[in-house]
């Protein structure tokens, strides 16, 4: 690799401060001008690491940057400080219908067979957060697992 990075080269000096009709390497001036552009700055030379079929890294790093987001999004919880959770029926519909896989199938259908037990389990777990929400019902549910002697006081 060049020691200034790919696609970068030195620019040439000159060899005296007057005006010179060559360049360094004894290419005419006017043939350089040609490859020179209008900045001064030197043409990126075309035989270090640079491929037509390589991947440009802008274009990777917007990939890695749309696929890092979908990710974020799937592994984040929900918002349940300002947003309710959804009800029984929508995590039915979700397995049923939700755009996840294909309208039928045996991903559609282990999506269902999934969405079984999950309910019973999301509805119990409800049924918890309804008994916690208010000190009343806590009480209440502590005194009748106490009378039941599911619960020592």
């Amino acid at each position: 690799m060049h020691p200034l990075g790919p696609h970068r080269t030195a620019a040439p000096t000159p060899t005296d401060d007057s005006a010179s009709t060559t360049k360094r390497d004894d290419t005419p001036a006017s043939a350089a001008a040609a490859d020179t552009p209008s900045d001064g700055a030197p043409a990126p030379r075309e035989d270090l690491d640079h491929t037509p079929d390589r991947p440009d890294i802008a274009d990777q790093w917007r990939r890695a940057q749309k696929h890092g987001a979908a990710a974020l999004a799937f592994w984040t919880p929900p918002d349940i400080w300002s947003h309710d959770r959804p009800s029984l029926e929508h995590v039915w519909a979700y397995a049923a219908r939700g755009p996840w896989t294909t309208p039928s199938g045996p991903l559609r259908w282990l999506g269902r067979a999934y969405a079984i037990p999950a309910a019973v389990l999301i509805g119990l777990l409800y049924g918890l957060v309804w008994v916690v929400e208010r000190p009343s019902r806590l009480i209440a549910a502590l005194v009748l697992l106490a009378a039941a002697g599911a619960w020592p006081l």
